[in-house]
């Protein structure tokens, strides 16, 4: 299973490559815009690089990774992310060794016979969840795909992207509850945990403001009716614009979603 790590504009900052183990770095491909790959080389020589060609955002990036991964497993990563792993306590350390990650990526492989999605939580929400593995829950920047289930159902990340191509977000969102909406459970993994900082230089940073940000996240509710409510966030940890002091965010009902298949 190969892992694929979409960047841009962080040519300098590959957080996520830094980190993992040489061993698992030759199974790694940082996946980037055609106008980009050269810059990409320079800074990180001894990386893998996949020229992606000519991309429009985020949504039209990730279904790309879909398209190279011709129906095989492929484990997708933002490029800012760092791992960790729960032990008997359900305490979260640092992921470091090979041994680690090795364990974490073939649980994943493993599981995606069964899933088209495969997960790992999130930091923040990690200590809510005593269980191991859990299914029909939100996931996203971190996550295994099995592209054959995904194109065998016509699971797409750019579906919103390519009625309007305005809409360049929310593409994990709108993937997962496609995938619910069709009767295919996902799984998320809690023995491990993903960290990702947002609002960082570069990657969706670069297009994101609180106008497309809320205009993209209405656009999903618009698809999947009934299933999402809306909030606004006072002073969160990372806005869409560096000028707010609040994010317009969602509520998603997603085995409300999911039952509705049923």
């Amino acid at each position: 299973m190969k892992i694929l790590i979409p960047t841009y504009f962080r040519e300098l900052k590959q957080k996520c490559w830094k980190s993992l183990p040489e061993e698992i770095q030759k199974r790694t491909y940082l996946c980037t815009r055609y106008d980009r790959v050269d810059y990409l080389k320079l800074c990180n020589p001894k990386a893998n690089v996949i020229d992606l060609g000519i991309t429009d955002g985020i949504a039209d990036t990730r279904q790309k990774l879909i398209n190279i991964a011709e129906d095989k497993k492929i484990f997708i990563v933002d490029d800012n992310t760092t791992f960790l792993y729960r032990d008997e306590n359900h305490k979260l350390h640092p992921m470091k060794t090979s041994f680690k990650f090795s364990e974490m990526l073939n649980s994943i492989e493993q599981e995606l016979d069964n899933y088209a999605w495969v997960g790992i939580s999130d930091r923040g929400g990690n200590n809510r969840v005593k269980e191991d593995k859990k299914e029909i829950v939100r996931s996203y920047s971190c996550y295994g795909i099995n592209a054959k289930k995904f194109n065998d159902n016509n699971i797409t990340f750019d579906g919103m992207y390519q009625k309007d191509k305005e809409i360049k977000l929310f593409e994990d969102f709108y993937a997962l509850m496609k995938m619910l909406s069709k009767g295919m459970k996902n799984l998320v993994m809690y023995k491990y945990a993903f960290n990702h900082p947002h609002g960082k230089e570069g990657g969706n940073s670069i297009m994101r403001t609180s106008a497309l940000h809320e205009k993209c996240l209405r656009k999903l509710a618009d698809e999947f009716p009934g299933y999402i409510k809306f909030v606004v966030k006072q002073k969160p940890s990372w806005t869409a614009s560096k000028s707010d002091n609040h994010r317009f965010e969602s509520v998603i009902q997603w085995k409300k979603l999911y039952e509705s298949s049923l």
